[in-house]
């Protein structure tokens, strides 16, 4: 147990060190925020900031992000000007509608705007551009499942768009997206399906030849992010 609360403290300080300011490392930066406070902090060894400054910083983290948004609702890189990173689009408003629902002031234009972007690439796959990808099918299917999560999250995803995609599970390459739609499924009310592909997500892993799929992924990362959603 202390090696670890060990290793939670260094990930955590890794991620608030992160040199860089560009759109996923704001946004894994902020994530561990939303769910510690000082006195948890501070018993994993971590010396921060109050939770006012905390808060503060957080709020300052989601400006930085919101500059970022794009007029369609997607994210760039590094400002809105930027190509769309789609993944990175869903794993932002993944964070953005977190910090909502923690109480953080998230404008509701920009939660609008992005999901109304999740939307269409969870109903157009097709508009979906992956600029640098091994396997453009899988990074879609990676991007439209978060996607879904996100907006299940917030009962915004069709059903019948999940179901659509759940067909198409034979392009996955990793077990994360499958785990994602398997939440979404549950989450819209189709509980055999979400059943279904939350099994196959446990049993399904990354290709062993090296793949970029645009998702910011490893095998070891899908099976943590896994283990914690099952």
């Amino acid at each position: 147990m202390a090696n670890r609360r060990s290793n939670l403290a260094r990930y955590i300080r890794e991620l608030k060190a992160y040199p860089y300011g560009c759109l996923e490392q704001t946004a894994s930066g902020l994530f561990p925020q939303l769910y510690t406070n000082a006195e948890q902090l501070k018993a994993l060894g971590i010396v921060g900031d109050s939770d006012d400054k905390r808060r503060a910083a957080v709020d300052i983290g989601i400006s930085r992000l919101l500059q970022m948004q794009k007029d369609n609702g997607g994210f760039g890189l590094w400002d809105k000007d930027g190509p769309e990173e789609y993944w990175l689009t869903a794993y932002v408003m993944d964070f953005l509608v977190r910090a909502g629902e923690q109480g953080y002031s998230v404008p509701a234009e920009a939660i609008n705007k992005g999901n109304n972007r999740m939307l269409r690439y969870l109903q157009e796959p097709g508009l979906m551009s992956v600029r640098y990808t091994d396997d453009t099918a899988a990074s879609r299917f990676a991007i439209q499942a978060y996607a879904g999560l996100v907006l299940a999250r917030q009962q915004k995803a069709p059903l019948g768009a999940l179901r659509e995609l759940w067909e198409r599970r034979e392009q996955v390459r990793s077990g994360l997206p499958l785990m994602q739609l398997g939440i979404a499924l549950k989450a819209m009310g189709d509980a055999p399906r979400s059943q279904q592909a939350v099994q196959l997500a446990l049993t399904t892993k990354r290709s062993e030849q090296p793949r970029w799929l645009a998702d910011y992924g490893s095998d070891l990362r899908d099976q943590c992010v896994n283990a914690l959603s099952a």
